[in-house]
């Protein structure tokens, strides 16, 4: 995840922008902390936080483009290797939350090794289906949905009738077919993961502020995961 390029963006970005890092600190994404102690110097990073679709649906609900959400559908299906169900619905949890901007308050989970199916309900009545697996082959991309079911409006972050997130570009030529999908309009020839990585250490950089609501959102998230496995075990509903 972090590699030389990646630390060249960062440290162009930081330059751009007269932004000092804040030294010493474990830069991480917050589920690679789950059930591991932290200490002053982590900080459990929620990278999708910072990206633009997921940012473009919250918005959608904050400003009322469509009213009245009552269900969020939302999928993710990601690599075996680099994914456990315990990551995903980390990052789901977290998603449903920023999105529909209200904390968690019950969940009931169905999960085995490499699957899960959870139903979590919102404190503002919004009730949450969500699906994860960790079952495609290593280097897979992610496949993920989240749309967004309103009495009066539907939003999705993908276009409607798409099984598959698209990229931006694609090329085919005698090597094969390559493609290419920019989600940041001042981070190039990074993967995805090294610009979410990049994009949220700046803005954590940029916000010190942010950076104890990111523990505190740790924490929340990780009790949300407990109590989904916890639900698993009883065949029950946990209110949280």
């Amino acid at each position: 995840m972090y590699t030389q390029n990646s630390e060249k963006a960062l440290q162009g970005l930081l330059r751009k922008y007269e932004v000092t890092q804040p030294e010493g600190l474990n830069f991480a994404p917050g589920y690679t902390f789950f059930n591991k102690e932290i200490v002053e110097t982590d900080v459990p990073m929620q990278t999708w936080r910072f990206n633009r679709k997921f940012i473009e649906l919250r918005k959608l609900v904050e400003n009322q483009t469509i009213e009245h959400p009552s269900m969020f559908r939302f999928c993710a299906i990601a690599d075996q290797v680099q994914w456990n169900l315990i990551s995903l619905m980390y990052r789901e949890f977290d998603l449903c939350e920023f999105i529909g901007g209200s904390p968690v308050v019950s969940v009931q989970a169905v999960i085995n090794q490499s699957a899960g199916s959870v139903i979590a309900r919102l404190a503002c009545g919004v009730i949450c289906s969500i699906e994860v697996g960790a079952n495609l082959p290593q280097s897979s991309e992610m496949i993920d949905r989240h749309e967004i079911i309103a009495r009066r409006g539907v939003a999705s972050d993908l276009v409607v009738d798409t099984q598959l997130p698209q990229s931006s570009v694609y090329t085919f030529c005698e090597s094969g077919t390559n493609k290419y999908r920019d989600t940041d309009n001042e981070l190039f020839d990074l993967s995805e993961t090294e610009t979410k990585y990049v994009r949220t250490v700046f803005e954590l950089s940029k916000c010190p502020g942010l950076i104890p609501l990111s523990r505190e959102r740790h924490m929340h998230l990780s009790t949300l995961v407990e109590a989904a496995i916890w639900s698993d075990k009883k065949y029950r509903k946990i209110d949280i």
